[in-house]
């Protein structure tokens, strides 16, 4: 009976549901609107456009031409390319395309709160504000086109679809990688599900799908002249660069220079910024490990305290929620790079972190820390635009990464069920 008023719930939306679902529509072609007319195409735009150039030119990717991000994502370069013929057209196109995909996002969002029994006008609802906020970063980034992929994988996976949901995890990664820290939390969870006999199976279904997925990439990229070295460069590249300004790290390195404990410099790189003083290069080529350290610290949380023995389909949703949320903000907070795009990685996830808290008082702190983005988000535009406030964005960003750290902090509690800065209920 349960499956059945689920499936149903899948299919009709309530009437202020429809109206949530019109409204985040019509938000979003507004900003469009806006967006396009008083901005310029700027940032990642111009990039974009010139790899659609070179490619349009007949140029390869990575061998004539360099490219930052894995080859997946330059469909989504190509799109507009295709249909433009001049930049400020191919402004509009990339918009446009992104724009699509962020309405997708906040349908999706519903469908999931759906299926993990969520108040799906209220999680959707505090998602789409949030979203809101990054309407730069939507426009002018790919960010959102993997971000669409999570999801849509999450849904897969609730759905019990689970080659699919690999499958799509790995087409998110060939976009840009972070997906593949969720693959061994979906793998984990479909493991601890003792009552399904396929479980085995699943997993090594998806394990193929990944394998192939891998061969084919590498193989056509190989076709392109790259050697192996460079093709595993291409997917690792971004751990070899300095600390960005917004990573944790690197705002604690210039918080301190302000302070006068050693001389920094901030240079200016890629449309952001990074940190050089005496502890950045000391530290910047080893620091990956922490990061690595930390990721698999968490896995083991995840399966040691959760997921050994099993608690029921309800407990795995909860602990999929969670822990897909702690590895992605665990890898935001330990690593070198935090760009303010990033934050759409984290803020899919979040909405039903918050709202599958019980506790009402609990829940109502964790939606006033999401929701602090807007007031941190203000200064640090205002210094990127015009320059100035350096302390007052720097100081924003520090208060920014504390807000997340508490979030990672209340997940892995929740996971272990040890208090940490919240006391724990049962989930």
């Amino acid at each position: 009976m349960n499956t059945v008023v689920q499936k149903a719930g899948d299919i009709f939306l309530s009437t202020r549901e429809r109206k949530l679902l019109t409204l985040s529509a019509v938000s979003l072609a507004a900003v469009y609107v806006f967006c396009i007319v008083c901005l310029d195409p700027s940032d990642d735009i111009p990039v974009f456009y010139g790899n659609w150039l070179s490619l349009r030119s007949g140029e390869l990717p990575y061998v004539d031409f360099s490219f930052g991000n894995p080859p997946l994502s330059l469909l989504f370069i190509a799109i507009p390319g295709a249909l433009s013929s001049d930049l400020q057209g191919y402004y509009c196109l990339h918009a446009a395309e992104m724009m699509i995909l962020a309405w997708s996002s906040v349908y999706l969002v519903m469908k999931i709160s759906g299926r993990l029994g969520l108040n799906r006008f209220r999680t959707t609802a505090l998602y789409f504000v949030v979203l809101l906020m990054y309407s730069e970063e939507l426009v002018k980034k790919l960010d959102m086109a993997v971000a669409i992929t999570v999801l849509l994988a999450l849904y897969m996976f609730l759905q019990r679809r689970f080659t699919l949901s690999y499958a799509t995890l790995i087409i998110g990664a060939m976009i840009k990688v972070y997906p593949v820290v969720l693959i061994p939390v979906f793998m984990m969870v479909n493991l601890a599900d003792r009552s399904d006999p396929r479980r085995f199976r699943n997993v090594a279904a998806g394990l193929a799908v990944i394998a192939a997925a891998a061969a084919i990439a590498f193989a056509a990229m190989g076709v392109c002249g790259l050697s192996v070295d460079r093709v595993v460069d291409v997917f690792t590249q971004q751990a070899g660069r300095d600390f960005q300004i917004e990573s944790v790290m690197g705002n604690i390195l210039q918080i301190f220079g302000m302070l006068g404990l050693y001389s920094y410099e901030l240079v200016g790189r890629s449309y952001t910024y990074n940190v050089e003083c005496a502890p950045a290069d000391a530290l910047s080529g080893c620091w990956v490990i922490v990061t690595v350290a930390a990721y698999i610290l968490l896995m083991w949380a995840v399966w040691h305290f959760r997921l050994r023995t099993d608690t029921g389909p309800a407990d795995r949703d909860r602990v999929l929620v969670l822990s897909s949320a702690s590895a992605v903000l665990v890898v935001l907070l330990t690593f070198m790079i935090f760009s303010t795009q990033y934050m759409l990685w984290i803020i899919t996830l979040l909405p039903f972190v918050i709202q599958g808290e019980k506790d009402t008082k609990k829940r109502r702190i964790l939606q006033s820390l999401y929701l602090l983005q807007f007031v941190i988000l203000v200064p640090l535009m205002l210094w990127l635009l015009f320059g100035s406030g350096e302390a007052f964005a720097a100081a924003s960003v520090f208060v920014r990464n504390m807000m997340l750290l508490f979030i990672l902090l209340y997940c892995i509690g929740e996971i272990t069920g040890r208090r940490i800065v919240m006391r724990t209920a049962s989930i």
